[in-house]
């Protein structure tokens, strides 16, 4: 069952048989260790030093690939590092996808196909082509074949044995911002490249150079064919009437891809943390979707308003250090505070942008699941195929021109209002059954332990009998 999992989220890659399936917190694969077929993981943390004669299949939120790969690689990870010799193709869905110097794909034709937010590439060797798509590319390796590129940005430093076809954006394109924070949370350490396209003076590119952007790119090396330019407009909200349909194309498929791509990245991420926490938060939103509304708009609305006002009182207590001769202290007042102040806001931000669309997308995937299919399986495995389902059909609505904002807000909203109703709801919970232990514990008097005489009108009274009951 892992593997039908695996594979449908790999869009039904080809089936296979294989005997080693390995699901666990970290997946661990020793140097001297030798796998012998196709080899199967689940896991949080996946690093291979050994030797892997098949093909690996493979979802983790982080993986370091440092062994020999016999064979195609298919991932989806939060980040993952490839130091490999890989005899065949790379396969990778996720964040960020790096190929260190060492790297290599040496099988004939052997390439890389990658969605992703970030892919650099640094292989000393690529023997087949290279296609991606997400935020930004970056190729500092050895390309035997073509490169293919749809995204924001992409820099060019090594070599290209065939055809270079790549389709940029701007620094206005729409999503830019978005995909700028989300890298910045999620990678801090990667190095964000400036939207368009860099040709630098060391590239080599043997076939076309053809490219559609904005604006034209900078081109610092030598080309033996002149590039070929296509500007395009940058897309906000909407699409000019008069823009070509091609270019319409172009743009609504670059949010699909995009969409998709962070929304199940953090889907896979929350249900591996927990998965009856999001069922749990996805009920909510499914049994009231109105009041999770309504709840998401107020949150949305008190968010702004409160940040000014703490920005404001920031100022009000800097100014009256200042007014004392506490200069020291009030700049390192303003100092510490704006640093504490902007990372609670950028991640209570990420929170109800990101996560809340990721959270809508489950919560509509089992709503479908739940009318149109049958819902046995485990509790993991549903969750997993109302990702698939209410991925797509969220990236879709997301997608569409001039509507997609209004949908990716409202996914926003019904999102956050949910979860802040699911910790409402714990929390009158936890009071009401601490109130209900409370009113259900009998306090009695202690007994009388010394004799005494009895008081007046008890002498008739029965053996045993307590007077406090």
């Amino acid at each position: 069952m892992r593997k039908m999992i695996i594979a449908l989220l790999f869009l039904l890659i080809p089936s296979v048989s294989a005997q080693n399936i390995t699901r666990d917190d970290t997946c661990y694969v020793p140097a001297e260790t030798v796998i012998e077929g196709d080899y199967f993981v689940l896991c949080r943390t996946l690093i291979v030093d050994g030797t892997i004669n098949g093909r690996l299949y493979g979802i983790a939120a982080a993986a370091q690939l440092n062994g020999q790969l016999n064979g195609n690689v298919y991932l989806i990870a939060g980040q993952a590092v490839v130091r490999s010799e890989v005899a065949g193709d790379v396969h990778f869905a996720g964040g960020i996808l790096q190929f260190s110097p060492e790297s290599a794909l040496i099988a004939p034709g052997g390439g890389i196909s990658s969605l992703s937010l970030s892919t650099h590439i640094q292989a000393r060797t690529i023997m087949g082509s290279i296609a991606a798509a997400g935020y930004q590319l970056q190729v500092d390796g050895e390309i035997a074949r073509e490169v293919n590129y749809w995204g924001t940005a992409l820099e060019l430093n090594g070599g290209v044995g065939g055809d270079f076809q790549a389709n940029v954006g701007g620094q206005n394109t729409a999503g830019v911002p978005e995909m700028l924070t989300l890298l910045r949370i999620l990678a801090p350490d990667t190095q964000l490249l400036e939207p368009g396209l860099l040709v630098g003076d060391a590239a080599t590119v043997g076939g076309t150079f053809t490219y559609t952007a904005p604006l034209p790119a900078t081109i610092l090396a030598t080309l033996p064919q002149a590039p070929t330019f296509i500007q395009s407009q940058q897309v906000e909200f909407g699409l000019p009437p008069d823009e070509d349909v091609s270019t319409q194309y172009s743009a609504i498929l670059y949010r699909f891809l995009t969409e998709i791509a962070v929304i199940f990245l953090l889907s896979i991420l929350l249900l591996t943390v927990s998965t009856a926490r999001m069922q749990q938060l996805e009920a909510t939103l499914l049994q009231s979707p109105g009041r999770s509304l309504a709840v998401g708009l107020g949150a949305f609305i008190v968010f702004l308003p409160l940040m000014f006002l703490i920005f404001l009182a920031t100022v009000i207590v800097a100014l009256m250090l200042s007014a004392v001769q506490l200069n020291i202290f009030a700049t390192a007042f303003v100092i510490v505070t704006n640093v504490f102040n902007l990372g609670v806001f950028s991640i209570a931000g990420f929170s109800a942008i990101y996560l809340g669309r990721a959270l809508t997308a489950l919560a509509v995937g089992q709503w479908v699941i739940r009318r149109l299919v049958s819902t046995k399986g485990t509790d993991r495995q549903r969750a997993l195929a109302a990702l698939v389902v209410g991925g797509v059909i969220l990236s879709i609505c997301v997608s569409l021109p001039a509507v997609g904002w209004l949908a990716a807000t409202l996914a926003a909203m019904m999102g956050t209002g949910s979860t802040l109703l699911a910790l409402a709801r714990q929390r009158i919970q936890q009071q009401a059954q601490a109130t209900q232990g409370k009113k259900g514990v009998r306090h009695t008097p202690p007994p009388i332990t010394e004799d005494r005489p009895l008081l007046p009108g008890n002498e008739n009274l029965p053996d045993g009998f307590q007077w406090w009951e």
